[in-house]
């Protein structure tokens, strides 16, 4: 009832009351995975991610099977906490159980190390060119699964363009622009 209570809570936007609710459960249940997820929910709305995340990796120490979303939501906290090495190792671990059956897991690989890369980018002012063939891979495994998806046509060319190939990112742009001229 509690969860409930405190998912009624978020809904009306009543954080602070949320997470009391949440933290009486802890405190019964510890272990409830749900309660530490919707805890790093609530936390996610309010535009903490760090504590967002420490909620999130707190569930993530039981054992639990996690799902396609939950590794999705957790490699989104690791990058809002610029904490891109946890992200890539999430994001990989994402593709390798569900690269088959939810080909959406290359592009959130490929956003993933994009990240990454224009940090290092903008912190060190070069580019690794191993990581962009892997943010290029991912696209390109993205868009044989997902053909009729600009989005995957459009990522490929900002990477082509970041390297200044042009002609390239120009082919991709149009291709994009072909399945969704708005």
């Amino acid at each position: 009832i509690r969860l409930k209570t405190a998912r009624a809570l978020l809904k009306q936007e009543k954080y602070e009351r949320a997470v009391e609710e949440i933290d009486k459960v802890l405190k019964e249940r510890p272990d409830l995975v749900e309660a530490h997820q919707l805890k790093s929910i609530i936390h996610l709305a309010q535009h903490h991610f760090e504590k967002a995340l420490q909620d999130f990796e707190q569930a993530k120490q039981f054992e639990h099977p996690w799902n396609a979303s939950e590794l999705q939501q957790l490699i989104w906290l690791y990058r809002m906490n610029k904490n891109f090495e946890s992200a890539q190792k999430a994001a990989f671990q994402l593709v390798e159980h569900y690269g088959a059956t939810e080909p959406e897991s290359y592009f959130i690989l490929g956003d993933t190390l994009m990240d990454s890369l224009l940090y290092e980018k903008w912190m060190k002012g070069t580019l690794d060119e191993k990581q962009v063939d892997r943010v290029l891979e991912s696209y390109q495994k993205y868009t044989l699964y997902r053909p009729e998806k600009a989005h995957g046509y459009y990522k490929l060319a900002t990477v082509y363009q970041l390297l200044q190939q042009f002609e390239l990112a120009s082919l991709f742009y149009q291709r994009a622009y072909s399945l969704s001229p708005e």
